[in-house]
């Protein structure tokens, strides 16, 4: 009966063990040329344009958009310009420049006047395409969620 037991618990751990380690996906997404690793629990869905990711509940989403963009300065400005239209007098911090995992990028970050977070970036991937990565939360999904936002965007990565 022990040995029964100390079986079954055995199994138990390794179905667990292995139900974590396959929660994680990561693909690679071909027009934009970049790889992605969606967390546990949340689903993705994918065209040839656009990923969006989404935890079950679906509070808050992230949308990688590739655009197609004159270079990186017409689509900083293209994305002020959307954030100006659909958040109208949001207070708007950047663009700041910085890289991620050796692709240059710019941030915009803001606040709207409803009380809600947002948050662009734009990639420029090392096949000079531009890839626009964009949440929109309220401040308790940001924060519920920031885990898993931050391994998202830590995670995306040229492809080899």
């Amino acid at each position: 009966m022990k040995k029964i037991l100390v079986s079954l618990c055995v199994l138990t751990v390794i179905f667990t063990v292995n139900s974590l380690v396959s929660a994680q996906e990561t693909f690679t997404h071909p027009t934009a040329n970049v790889s992605v690793t969606v967390p546990g629990g949340w689903h993705y869905e994918t065209s040839s344009t656009t990923i969006k990711m989404y935890p079950e509940s679906k509070e808050v989403a992230v949308v990688f958009n590739v655009i197609d963009a004159s270079g990186i300065d017409a689509a900083v400005d293209q994305a002020v310009k959307d954030i100006n239209s659909a958040f109208p007098g949001a207070t708007i911090n950047g663009p700041s420049q910085l890289t991620v995992n050796g692709m240059s990028a710019f941030e915009i970050t803001g606040n709207s006047t409803d009380g809600r977070s947002f948050s662009y970036a734009l990639l420029v991937t090392p096949s000079a395409k531009v890839i626009e990565v964009a949440f929109v939360a309220n401040t308790e999904q940001v924060s519920k969620y920031s885990s898993e936002l931050s391994s998202i965007v830590g995670s995306i990565k040229p492809a080899n």
